[in-house]
């Protein structure tokens, strides 16, 4: 059985499900991708993206001292909730706990008196011989926040077989972690700074870099593990999903060979 399994599972690595995904790679996160479909299929596997749309409204709490009066008209403060979840279907065993974990972050994201908006949004999705990949935004956005810089992008990935949540600790030496750092800061800053703002762009990606960590979450394509640098400094706008690849020779041997 589980040699059937693994058979539709190399179908599948390559298959039209992959290839419909509007990005080929993560990779490509800076380009100007379009939106998921709300359904790819592919051999062996239907990929769904649920969402949930509600405006709720909740009484002004007692002993806001009034903050929140100016967003909450007639004691009331409305907030729009538009959370994204995947759901895959087929015959994977790790899609299970994937699932389940995709619900669980979903359900976190709630509405409540502060917050004038939520969102989750699911940005990318991957499956491979080894893992089932996912890559998410998630927003609590409160009243009055002025339009500052908000949200986080989440990279998560699940063991093909067992479910078992991928760390960056399963993929590198722990002794290796601080130079991966420097490297990731050093090429991040390289491709997106121009040669005058490179000292600046480094002091800031490297302090928000210190956000990575062993248990960070990992996006793995055939051959490929992904970290996220969460960090606004390229600037609001830019947002704070940006990808970037392991280089291999940080790999640990075992963890290239499942790739």
């Amino acid at each position: 059985m589980r040699l059937l399994l693994l058979f539709a599972f190399l179908a599948l690595a390559g298959s039209p499900a992959e290839a419909a995904t509007p990005c080929a790679s993560i990779g490509t996160a800076e380009l100007d991708c379009p939106p998921l479909p709300r359904v790819t299929y592919g051999p062996n596997l239907r990929v769904e993206v649920v969402t949930v749309k509600r405006t709720l409204s909740f009484p002004v709490p007692k002993g806001s001292g009034g903050e929140l009066d100016p967003y909450c008209p007639g004691g009331k403060c409305v907030c729009d909730e538009a959370v994204s979840h995947l759901d895959f279907k087929g015959t994977v065993p790790g899609f299970a706990q994937a699932n389940e974990a995709e619900r669980r972050e979903a359900a976190a994201m709630k509405c409540s008196a502060e917050n004038s908006n939520v969102s989750r949004d699911v940005l990318r999705f991957a499956v491979t011989k080894a893992a089932v990949s996912t890559a998410t935004f998630a927003l609590e956005y409160c009243h009055g926040c002025g339009g500052s810089c908000h949200g986080a992008a989440v990279l998560a990935a699940y063991d093909t077989w067992s479910g078992a949540r991928i760390t960056l600790r399963d993929a590198v030496d722990p002794a290796q972690l601080g130079a991966l750092k420097a490297r990731l800061v050093r090429d991040f800053v390289q491709k997106n700074f121009e040669a005058e703002g490179r000292s600046f762009g480094a002091e800031q990606v490297g302090q928000d870099i210190v956000e990575l960590t062993l248990d960070s979450g990992l996006y793995l394509e055939p051959g490929r593990a992904f970290v996220n640098i969460d960090t606004f400094a390229l600037s609001c706008a830019a947002g704070p999903f940006h990808p970037v690849e392991i280089p291999a020779a940080f790999l640990k041997a075992a963890f290239r060979a499942r790739l």
